[in-house]
């Protein structure tokens, strides 16, 4: 019988204490063992984000240590599985990581690692995803932004929220203010734990916007989700 560590990865302190994304990972995780008639020994859960911090390019002569120093659960797990010769196994593998980097330090270690939803993607093809992921983010993130300032330079104005800027009035203790406000919101929070990923996946702004829509989810200010505002958290949360 094959023995598997289970790895799940919720974003906020809101998730972990509702069980926001934890019974769906779970659920996933426990039907793939199920069905391969494996068995489960150890769990870990972590709440971390897993987000654009994640998509630093790191030195390659760091260690994984050093590259999951901000998970120091993913890295028990790992421990635990080469102790027990288990498999590491998550959802997704935006649950596992977002960086190409971690997921070679694996292959290097010989770790197997296996991903409920698509169990049949071996470690090169997980390592192909997360770097189209990481090249598409960039891109994404590039365009917006040069769009952005493409109107900026012709208007002179910007908007965040309901604050209209412009070149001669514009406060930067102002704008760093309105910036903490809005990273700080739990809505975006939420919102940008749904959206990141899908942007990964090649979906587009209109179709993100519909799914939290379909979803029930609102903005901060109550409103359905349009494009602008799935781009105004995309490019706060996912693509820096």
């Amino acid at each position: 019988m094959k023995k598997y560590i289970e790895y799940i990865r919720v974003s906020t302190d809101k998730q972990n204490d509702s069980g926001l994304g934890l019974e769906a990972q779970t659920n996933s995780i426990q039907s793939y063992v199920k069905s391969v008639k494996g068995e489960v020994i150890q769990s870990f859960k972590e709440v971390v984000s897993g987000t654009r911090k994640e998509r630093i390019k790191f030195n390659s002569n760091l260690s994984l240590s050093q590259l999951l120093a901000n998970r120091p659960v993913l890295l028990q797990a790992i421990e635990q599985c080469r102790k027990q010769k288990a498999i590491l196994i998550v959802k997704e593998y935006t649950r596992l990581t977002r960086s190409k980097l971690v997921i070679e330090w694996l292959m290097k270690m010989n770790l197997t690692f296996v991903c409920a939803d698509s169990p049949n993607d071996d470690p090169q093809i997980i390592s192909i995803k997360v770097g189209f992921g990481e090249e598409e983010a960039k891109k994404i993130g590039e365009r917006t932004k040069a769009a952005l300032e493409v109107k900026r330079n012709n208007t002179g104005e910007w908007r965040k929220g309901n604050i209209l800027f412009n070149k001669g009035t514009a406060s930067k203790e102002g704008i760093r203010r309105i910036k903490e406000l809005a990273n700080n919101n739990p809505a975006n929070k939420i919102a940008a734990e749904l959206i990141c990923p899908k942007l990964l996946e090649g979906w587009t702004l209109q179709r993100i916007a519909d799914y939290l829509n379909e979803l029930g989810h609102s903005t901060v200010k109550g409103s359905t989700f349009t494009t602008v505002q799935v781009s105004r958290i995309a490019v706060r949360y996912c693509l820096q």
